[in-house]
């Protein structure tokens, strides 16, 4: 069942999101079918993503994404991702 994935990191910046995708590449990740990311409503870095299921999106941050945190020396976000079942998703060409 897919979910979303909302993590919001206060001290998150557009550099440090840039040096873990660095780290990450710009492979699809298995699982995966949406990311976006930019500044937060008031502050940090904020990303959404949408994920065939949440076991996905935990190896993802297990195996990849701690890693490359760790590799680019940013510090990760302080508190988990939120994750819901997604009931609908509709997506419009460009």
């Amino acid at each position: 069942m897919p979910v979303a994935k909302l993590v919001d990191n206060p001290e998150g910046t557009a550099e440090a999101y840039e040096a873990v995708r660095a780290r990450i590449g710009l492979e699809q990740p298995v699982g995966s079918i949406l990311h976006v990311a930019g500044p937060g409503p008031n502050w940090g870095f904020r990303l959404i993503e949408l994920w065939e299921s949440r076991e996905e999106a935990e190896r993802f941050i297990r195996e990849c994404l701690r890693p490359a945190f760790e590799a680019a020396g940013v510090p990760g976000p302080f508190s988990p991702p939120q994750f819901w079942t997604v009931h609908n998703v509709m997506m419009w060409g460009n």
